[in-house]
């Protein structure tokens, strides 16, 4: 924020994190309150941070961790394999979701597909729909575009390898750049940053310094838990990049699936006409691509993105 602007009491939030605290509140229990709260300590971090720097930080620590414990309460929620495993309230489990999620996205902005459009519904309940454009990947001559059925029902991995793909090179960058020897060291000293702004040590009292972007930060990845919520609870289908994802996460955390899902499942091929009923009993239709596209990524690495649509 510029020095010669006037500093607002309230945290800035754009039309896209409104969409989403609105879309997200609308949920009622236990994951509608988590991210209540979340956004809750997140706005009271920004006041706060003139004030108190300590519990400004602490606030804005909470807030990520109440949004990683709404994103497990989810995939809880709709039983995906392996989700038991997870420890909503522990310290230990929520603060590895974000540096996991940072290595995921890590790799994904290393593919060069043009950024996904990206929909937010403010239906009931609220849902999620990405698309990307084909024509523009050239990879099609006519307008079309690959549009998975689900937002997260899609795979990624290294083409002509059949195995499911953990991430460890991105976790491994990740490590490195916050200065520990592996990832579970990151996460262990990221879970331990709460409790050394409470308390006093051999060296003194905690003292903090940070600017206000670092509180920008902290709001764009409760956001992102977010929407990653909204589109794990609009529909009790397994994503296959979901599950993906979370048969990697709990390998961060030490932990395996006996029976995980079959990600070879996929539809046909081509372009495709969806038919989705509406909250008001009405159809809407739709028209979209679905199969598999190799994308060259850095290293030359060769990635297969396959779009698929799971009955």
């Amino acid at each position: 924020m510029a020095d010669n602007f006037p500093r607002s009491n309230q945290l800035p939030m754009d039309k896209h994190h409104l969409l989403a605290e609105e879309a997200i509140g609308k949920r009622k229990g236990r994951i509608g309150h988590t991210f209540r709260s979340a956004f809750r300590h997140i706005k009271l971090a920004w006041k706060l941070h003139p004030l108190d720097k300590e519990m400004s930080l602490f606030r804005a620590i909470t807030g990520e961790e109440e949004a990683a414990s709404g994103l497990m309460l989810a995939l809880i929620q709709q039983r995906y394999p392996g989700a038991n495993k997870l420890k909503p309230r522990d310290h230990a489990h929520k603060a590895a979701v974000s540096p996991y999620l940072d290595a995921v996205n890590n790799l994904m902005a290393s593919v060069p597909v043009p950024t996904p459009k990206l929909s937010l519904s403010m239906g009931h309940p609220p849902s999620l729909s990405i698309s990307i454009d084909l024509q523009a990947l050239g990879i099609s001559n006519e307008p079309k575009i690959a549009t998975p059925d689900n937002p997260f029902n899609f795979t990624l991995r290294r083409a002509g390898d059949e195995t499911i793909y953990f991430f460890e090179k991105e976790l491994r960058e990740i490590a490195n750049f916050r200065g520990a020897a592996d990832i579970k060291a990151a996460i262990s000293d990221r879970a331990n940053l709460r409790n050394r702004l409470l308390y006093a040590s051999d060296r003194g009292i905690p003292e903090v310094e940070f600017p206000d972007a670092a509180l920008l930060q902290y709001r764009d990845r409760i956001y992102r838990l977010c929407l990653l919520t909204i589109g794990i609870l609009q529909t009790k289908q397994h994503q296959l990049f979901a599950a993906q994802n979370l048969e990697a996460f709990l390998s961060v955390l030490g932990q395996t699936i006996e029976a995980g899902i079959d990600y070879s499942q996929a539809a046909p091929d081509g372009q495709f006409i969806s038919f989705v009923q509406q909250p008001d009993g009405n159809f809407h239709t739709g028209v979209g691509y679905r199969g598999k596209i190799n994308f060259h990524a850095r290293f030359e690495q060769v990635w297969t993105i396959g779009i698929h649509s799971r009955s």
